[in-house]
Formats: structure tokens, C-alpha cells, sequence
């Protein structure tokens, strides 16, 4: 690129508002004040979500626009959980992009990835914050489908004995991965009670951290061990 192209270019940004640059990203952005009232919302963002912007802006984040839940359902939209709040409050940006599903105008959760920014005045007070959301719709098909591919994979029925029992409670942190865990017997009376988990850096299963021996019969744990996982 030559001088004058590059002043031209830098020209061209300049007189742009940045309504307009906004509007030009494929992302879904708005923009709140400190107290959450919606004072812009792009075209991306209309077209990902249904609302349109004539709908929403002069409106605040807690008229149920896009309630925010998390994969596990839980509302994002208290004070102390919603990331645009965040941001505002502690004047920081999201460290990592977070998934949250998104409520459109026809009632349907959408994925999206967020990002948020507070914005600062000349002073460095905060005037607001900013939200950036791009749709994973595809993205998370295909991690429903490696969900339960792995479900499938690492599924480990108990040994046909009325004297175990094994009661799990799994919440994993992502969609996939997290622990593992099966039942192996080892003679008439005893059964190792194996548990694992992923290393989401290498995306390839650990080894086995957890091993314990479960002993079943007279004088042991009567008539059935059941095992807690939290």
C-alpha cells in the first residue's frame, strides 16, 4: 500500500461512526450504558437473534431481551453473573471468550461465543460496556455429537451383582470432557472403582487417578457400597 492510499484509507475511518463500523462486523454487538440500558445494537446482531434494533435500544438488559443462560440452563441475567456487568463493575475485559445461549425474538436459544469490554471516557471512567457475540450454532452441533460419542465410548455398566451400587453425579465444566469412571472386578468380592479425566491441553484421556478397591460381602459393607462421585 502507497502513502496515499494509506491516507486516504486512514480518512475513510475517520469520518466513519462507529455505528457504522460496527454494523459492518459479522459479530453481534451492543452497547449499554453503566446501568445496562441498550444504546445501540448492530446488524449482525439483529440478524443472529431476530430482535431488531428498533425493538430493543432505549430498552434495558433485564427486559428479557436476550437472558442469557448458561450450558446447564442456569440465568446469566443477575448483576452478579452477567458478563457485561462484570466488565462494567470491575472495568476489566473478559479473559476468554464464554459460551452462553442467548434468547431470540421467536423464543429459541441461540449459542453464542461473548466477549465483553467496558468503555472508558477520557478519564478512565467507565461509561459503559460493550457485548460481542458470534453465533456457534454449527460449532456446538458438532460438540453435542462429540458428547455423545463419548458417553458411548467411556459407558461402563456395573458387574451384574445386587451386592454394588454406584450412584454418579457428573457435571462436567465444558460440554465434553471431564471425568471418567468404571468398575472392574477383581475376584468374587472385591471390584476397583477406577476414575479419570481429560487433559483438555492435549485433548487425550489421562491416566487413571483414582483407584480404589471396593470390597463387597460379610463383614465388609454389608450388603452393597454405593459411591458418591461430586
Amino acid at each position: 500500500m502507497n502513502a496515499t492510499s494509506a491516507a486516504e484509507l486512514t480518512g475513510a475511518l475517520r469520518a466513519l461512526t462507529v455505528g457504522e463500523i460496527l454494523n459492518s462486523l459479522a459479530d453481534g454487538a451492543y452497547i449499554t450504558d453503566v446501568n445496562r440500558n441498550i444504546l445501540f445494537w448492530n446488524a449482525s446482531a439483529e440478524r443472529m437473534t431476530g430482535w431488531r434494533a428498533a425493538e430493543v435500544v432505549g430498552r434495558s438488559c433485564f427486559d428479557k431481551i436476550l437472558c442469557h443462560v448458561d450450558k446447564d440452563g442456569w440465568p446469566l441475567c443477575g448483576e452478579e453473573h452477567r458478563p457485561l456487568h462484570r466488565a462494567i463493575v470491575t472495568g476489566q475485559p473478559s479473559g476468554n471468550a464464554l459460551l452462553v445461549f442467548a434468547l431470540s425474538w421467536d423464543g429459541k436459544r441461540v449459542p453464542v461465543e461473548v466477549s465483553v469490554i467496558p468503555i472508558h471516557d477520557a478519564t478512565g471512567r467507565v461509561m459503559g460496556g460493550i457485548e460481542l457475540f458470534r453465533d456457534l450454532t454449527a460449532e456446538h452441533a458438532d460438540l453435542i455429537r462429540a458428547r455423545l460419542i463419548q458417553e458411548h465410548a467411556l459407558a461402563s455398566p456395573l458387574p451384574a451383582d445386587d451386592r454394588v451400587a454406584l450412584a454418579v453425579r457428573y457435571v462436567p465444566a465444558e460440554i465434553v470432557g471431564g471425568e471418567f469412571y468404571r468398575v472392574e472386578r477383581i475376584d468374587a468380592d472385591r471390584y476397583a472403582f477406577l476414575r479419570g479425566g481429560r487433559d483438555g491441553a492435549r485433548s487425550s484421556l489421562s491416566t487413571v487417578h483414582h483407584a480404589v478397591a471396593i470390597v463387597v460381602g460379610r463383614g465388609a459393607c454389608g450388603t452393597g457400597a454405593t459411591i458418591d462421585i461430586s
